[in-house]
């Protein structure tokens, strides 16, 4: 499946994001941490609410700098480990 602007991205179930000191991790559903995550890609994590294109997420990142490719980038890799859905 390719991930575009119009994508809708969705969690999957049992995969969670934890705050552990001043770094977010993600865990799979199994528990294992899937990779840290970076300030920007955890509050991609808190907007991808099922509802949300890419485009519109990316936008409501904005104010810090063009977001788009770089949100597209992280969901793709997301994608790609099976932990959300389109």
């Amino acid at each position: 499946m390719t991930l575009t602007r119009s994508s809708v991205p969705r969690r999957r179930p049992g995969v969670e994001v934890e705050v552990v000191g001043e770094q977010a991790v993600m865990l799979d559903a199994a528990g294992t941490v899937a990779r840290g995550l970076n300030q920007t890609a955890a509050r991609v994590w808190e907007l991808m609410d099922g509802r949300r294109t890419v485009a519109e997420i990316a936008v409501l990142l904005e104010g810090e700098r063009d977001v788009e490719a770089d949100v597209l980038a992280f969901l793709a890799a997301l994608l790609e480990r099976d932990l959300i859905s389109v």
